[in-house]
């Protein structure tokens, strides 16, 4: 009599623990996805975003040796830089490079003036609403700036803000041709905007991978609830 009444208990028990097991076994499948799929996230959004990076200063780099040091050292950081001959090119050239590169916003060269950074020359046309004439002092944060004077080596910057909106920048230091001095930082904004939208296309293929890989996990845990209920039924 004893031994009957004990074998309800023993089978709800072993029921009970099978299903405590289950769910255990469950939810550490959860946790394994889920810590999966934001590291990969993650690690990829970092990948494109240094890419990106990359580019954009390869970009500038390059742009840079178009410029003629001996024409940049012609410019003084002040108002009437603007009738120089080498101030008229330089602007020109800046201009056709933003029109010409779909992702650039602004191009511009910028220097130092009694301790502080200013435009020596930038790309908008005198008339637009975004024009910075030569020697207009950048107030906002200019600690990148500084650095890519100082220390003389190229750097991407951003998301920043400033009056003229949210930018990532690429500054590249301009050299005199012998003494290699940095006499001025050549800088592209790229729109915060764009530029995250760009990486967010580039992740397209990524998010895909981890949904497919949602479903996996998904399906191994509906199949494992279907194995458990058809194992109680025999």
């Amino acid at each position: 009599m004893t031994n009957r009444s004990n074998q309800p208990v023993t089978t709800i028990e072993n029921s009970y623990g099978e299903r405590k097991e289950a769910n255990f076994v469950r939810i550490l499948l959860i946790l394994f996805a889920v810590v999966v799929s934001i590291s990969y996230l993650v690690f990829s959004w970092r990948k494109y975003e240094d890419a990106a990076s990359s580019e954009a200063i390869t970009l500038a780099k390059s742009l840079v040796t178009l410029l003629q040091s001996e024409q940049v050292e012609k410019l003084s950081g002040k108002s009437n830089d603007v009738n120089k001959q080498e101030y008229i090119l330089i602007k020109r050239n800046l201009n056709q490079l933003v029109q010409s590169t779909n992702p650039i916003k602004f191009a511009y060269l910028m220097g130092i003036v009694d301790s502080q950074i200013v435009f020596l020359v930038d790309s908008e046309p005198s008339d637009s609403l975004d024009y910075s004439p030569p020697g207009q002092v950048y107030y906002e944060d200019d600690k990148a700036l500084h650095n890519v004077f100082n220390t003389g080596e190229a750097a991407i910057y951003g998301p920043t803000t400033d009056r003229w909106g949210t930018w990532i920048s690429a500054l590249v230091p301009v050299r005199n041709a012998i003494t290699q001095e940095t006499i001025a930082v050549f800088g592209i904004d790229y729109a915060a905007t764009d530029w995250n939208f760009n990486l967010r296309k580039q992740m397209i293929p990524d998010i895909l991978i981890v949904l497919f890989f949602q479903l996996f996990i998904f399906s191994l845990i509906r199949a494992e609830s279907h194995y458990i209920k058809l194992k109680k039924n025999k």
